[in-house]
Formats: C-alpha cells, structure tokens, sequence
C-alpha cells in the first residue's frame, strides 16, 4: 500500500541524495565542467534511487537486510560503466550519449528485476 511505498521511496531518495558528494570529484575530473558533472552526477543520482527502490523493496519482501547488503556490495565491486571518455570529448552529443548508455546498462537490468519480483508476488 500507500505506507509500504512511503517506507521503500523515502529512504531510496535519501540513499540517492547521499550520492551527490560525487558531483566534486567528478567536476574536478571533467576540468572544472560544471554542467557536464551535473549530467553525471543526476545520472548517478537516479540510478541510486532505483537502486535504493530495489534494495528496499528486496528488503520488503525478503526481511532480509543481508540480502540488500549483498546487493549493494555487488554493485560497487561491478562499478558503473565509464560515463565519460575524457575531459576534453565530454560535450554536447556525447555527454548525453554515454548518459545514456549507463542508463540503459545499469538501470535496465534494475527494472527488469523489480518487474520480475513483482509479478512473483
């Protein structure tokens, strides 16, 4: 219900929120380009919401906090994909590309598993 969605969304967006640290690192790493760290970091950013959704949601249903620790580790030792090549080819076209394509790559996957889970029950 209404109340178990609460319970999942609201710490997913909090789990999403603790990610925008990235945005200095990851300015620094694009030579000071504020605007295509914003696009890497709200990409992030997303995928940490629905990756918090799934976590949460696994939790839900599995009672398990292990099972959502698991998830979360195998996450971080797979890593994202590159989201940008270089500093200098990170413009325009391509930014948005290599958006995305971790979008489709890491997101994907996610919904996929969520749609699964909730067809079992």
């Amino acid at each position: 219900g209404a109340a178990g969605d609460k319970a999942v969304m609201v710490p997913a967006a909090l789990f999403s929120l603790l990610h925008a640290h990235h945005f200095v690192r990851v300015r620094r790493e694009l030579d000071g380009e504020t605007k295509a760290a914003m696009v890497v970091i709200a990409t992030q950013m997303g995928f940490a919401l629905l990756f918090g959704a799934f976590s949460g949601r696994l939790y839900v249903k599995s009672g398990s906090l292990t099972a959502s620790i698991v998830a979360h580790a195998l996450c971080n030792w797979w890593g994202p994909p590159p989201l940008h090549w270089s500093s200098s080819e990170v413009r325009g076209w391509r930014l948005y590309l290599s958006a995305l394509i971790f979008a489709l790559t890491w997101s994907g996957p996610l919904f996929c598993v969520c749609w699964i889970e909730g067809l079992q029950g």
